[in-house]
């Protein structure tokens, strides 16, 4: 993977910047095509962090930490997905869209400037990648189809939730 080649640290950094980039696209560009510009950042922004988090987790874990690690993770994840909205929703109540958009863009910063202090701690990368399985012994593995099945699953209710109750709250009159 690209972390494994250039390092976490730089992949972090981008995933941030690219964040606070997203959230600051609606304050300047307030049509529809800014959401999807700025869902695409964040989205990207996503990316980046979801996948180098679990790589790092994986390198620094000892081979019996990793199944707990990983568990923690998408505990602490799925809290922080739940939560998020409600805290959001009643920022965008007292302070506003614009405002809250900043506020969000300060995490970002505050990701930024974490990084680029202490961020050398994290692993570097090895310049080359290492040996790759092949593919088809990849995509042989049942293991790994029904874990992906598994994971669609959950992506695709995560996303149905997220599209749905919004306007189904806007529907029935609640506040953001």
């Amino acid at each position: 993977t690209m972390a494994d080649r250039y390092g976490s640290r730089w992949l972090l950094l981008t995933g941030a910047v690219c964040g606070g980039a997203g959230m600051l696209v609606p304050v300047f560009w307030r049509e529809i095509a800014g959401l999807y510009a700025a869902a695409v950042m964040i989205g990207l922004a996503f990316a980046f962090h979801a996948v180098v988090i679990q790589n790092l987790m994986g390198i620094q874990s000892k081979p019996h930490e990793r199944t707990r690690n990983f568990s923690n993770f998408s505990l602490v994840t799925a809290t922080c997905l739940s939560i998020a909205p409600m805290i959001t929703g009643a920022m965008v109540d007292l302070a506003g869209h614009v405002a809250t958009c900043l506020y969000l863009v300060a995490l970002s910063l505050a990701s930024v400037t974490l990084l680029l202090v202490w961020g050398g701690r994290l692993p570097g990368g090895r310049g080359t990648p290492g040996p790759a399985a092949s593919k088809a012994t990849k995509l042989s593995d049942r293991r790994l189809w029904r874990a992906l099945a598994v994971s669609s699953c959950v992506q695709i209710g995560t996303d149905l939730i997220q599209f749905c109750i919004p306007i189904y709250g806007h529907d029935i009159g609640l506040s953001a």
